[in-house]
């Protein structure tokens, strides 16, 4: 019976361990989409002792490998959303020059 507690209780933990450090850094982390950000949650966790983080690491490296398209595709939206922000400032800036100028050539 004690084995049958035991393996039941060690199999929970498995369950409820599982892929944490990717799950917490996806849903709650501070820069969320970062490449093996579970790995590297699990890692700095671990490295203010919270040792359990250490059980976690392997879990969440493959949870972390799963959905590396996905933070691809994010990041690569983000970043493609960056340079559409630049580029509309760069072409309100050129906008506003050109409106500049034209109203220093009317009253000249």
């Amino acid at each position: 019976m004690r084995k049958v507690a035991f393996s039941l209780a060690l199999a929970v933990a498995a369950v409820s361990l599982s892929g944490c450090g990717t799950l917490n850094e996806a849903m709650w982390g501070p820069f969320g989409g970062r490449y093996y950000g579970g790995v590297q949650c699990d890692l700095q966790m671990a490295s203010q002792l919270q040792l359990i983080y250490l059980a976690d690491l392997p879990l969440s490296a493959v949870a972390d490998t799963v959905c590396l398209p996905l933070v691809a595709l994010s990041q690569w939206s983000l970043q493609k959303m960056e340079r559409g922000d630049a580029r509309l400032e760069a072409e309100k800036k050129i906008q506003t020059d050109t409106q500049e100028t034209r109203a220093q050539d009317t009253g000249k």
